[in-house]
């Protein structure tokens, strides 16, 4: 709620009528995820689905999604009854915002106890592999590399014809 309000810069006029109007919204929207959630459930649950099953579950994904569409546009039009225009078009789009973020969140925690269970792995190996030595030619080049100048440093160009 915090969010929304202050990404949509609601008056404590608007949020009176807004939040109402929002709260329900939401309620509906939440039924309608819960239908799609448990029709690819039950659809993932099948074994051995026939061409007809997959194709009823299909059906209905569609019809769902379809249904969130109508409803997103009559509380549209519901919005634009408490709040002007311009932030309503807000309010999808901090939506979005506030999702993408939750989602690089939850990809955040799993790498972090990704990385976690590595270090640990790590950690309970008794002794650290033994580094093989390089090949000759790398030898080489690590020390050719030394000798080099960095990447950034612009060596000076000789005129053609000197240094024969």
């Amino acid at each position: 709620m915090a969010y929304l309000t202050n990404q949509l810069n609601l008056s404590p006029e608007e949020a009176q009528k807004f939040w109402p109007v929002y709260n329900q919204y939401e309620q509906d929207l939440q039924q309608i995820n819960k239908e799609e959630r448990a029709n690819r459930q039950a659809r993932d649950n099948l074994k051995n689905p026939t061409d007809q099953q997959i194709e009823q579950s299909l059906d209905k994904d569609f019809q769902l999604r379809q249904q969130a569409l109508q409803l997103k546009e009559k509380y549209s039009q519901q919005f634009r009854k408490v709040i002007p225009s311009h932030k309503v078009a807000k309010l999808y789009q901090s939506e979005r915002e506030f999702n993408m973020t939750l989602i690089q969140e939850l990809h955040r925690r799993q790498n972090a106890g990704t990385n976690e269970n590595n270090i640990q792995q790590m950690q309970r190996q008794e002794r650290p592999q033994e580094r093989k030595p390089l090949p000759q030619p790398m030898r080489q080049m690590q020390r050719m590399e030394h000798r080099m100048p960095p990447p950034h440093v612009h060596l000076p160009r000789i005129p053609h014809g000197i240094g024969r």
